[in-house]
């Protein structure tokens, strides 16, 4: 129970770059401040993060003058894998499409594979937006909302009021974890909030998961294996079984 609640703590520092004690009480609301405090301690002491006013931040953000975001960490990480996945995806786009693209460093690279042709582009990622206007033939929309510096994502309820009359054929989607038990994951209850609700209005959902992704939960579920027509992922070398794969309408495709 201890080790779940920390790697989860751990995790959400990894993922957001900062965690708040007041989050972590409604996280975990059966667990008591003091308690949740020496959690936060642990992962100061193992070198994850420092300390800050009401909480911790991840080791990995510098100070202001040298800040390392953790996007930008996450966006030179694993690129080989995040390129397998996106030419795998491209081959979902199709002329004359209206295309929703996550916000998410795999997307990215995929945003800078779309071919010139006539696209609707919605995303929630100011950088993928900047990427996808490139291509003149695009026509691009970015929900509205509050943006998320550390992983340039813009979510909040403004978000969700913006997509409501906007119709979406295919959405490429990205999760932080998946796990059996908990499907597929987010750390932050906004974002998590508009990949339900994207998820929803799609007609067909491609899920990009890169292996290192696997056997990984965060605290908010947005999707299970029955909300997903595709998943693209690279554990062909890796023989990992995503157990009721088969149960549901999902295909699988590995590269």
């Amino acid at each position: 129970m201890i080790y779940d609640r920390r790697k989860t703590i751990e995790n959400l520092i990894n993922q957001n770059g900062i965690v708040y004690y007041k989050e972590l009480e409604t996280l975990f609301p059966d667990v008591s401040t003091m308690t949740l405090r020496r959690d936060v301690q642990w992962c100061i002491a193992q070198g994850i993060a420092i300390k800050i006013q009401n909480g911790a931040r991840s080791t990995l953000i510098e100070n202001d003058e040298n800040r390392e975001t953790v996007y930008g960490r996450r966006e030179g990480e694993n690129v080989e894998a995040k390129v397998k996945l996106a030419c795998e995806a491209l081959k979902f786009i199709e002329e004359g499409r209206s295309i929703y693209l996550d916000a998410g460093t795999t997307i990215i690279e995929l945003a800078r594979l779309l071919p010139n042709i006539k696209l609707s582009v919605l995303t929630s990622c100011p950088k993928i937006a900047l990427e996808t206007i490139k291509k003149h033939n695009h026509q691009v929309n970015i929900v509205g909302g509050t943006i998320n510096s550390d992983n340039c994502a813009i979510s909040g309820p403004q978000s969700i009021a913006f997509i409501k009359d906007i119709n979406i054929d295919i959405a490429f989607m990205v999760p932080s974890g998946y796990s059996d038990n908990n499907g597929f994951t987010s750390g932050n209850h906004y974002e998590c909030e508009l990949k339900r609700a994207i998820i929803k209005k799609a007609n067909k959902i491609v899920m990009l998961t890169a292996a290192y992704k696997l056997d990984k939960t965060l605290p908010f579920t947005f999707a299970t294996l029955r909300d997903v027509d595709y998943l693209i992922t690279d554990t062909k070398q890796q023989r990992f079984t995503i157990k009721g794969a088969t149960k549901n309408k999902l295909q699988i495709i590995e590269v």
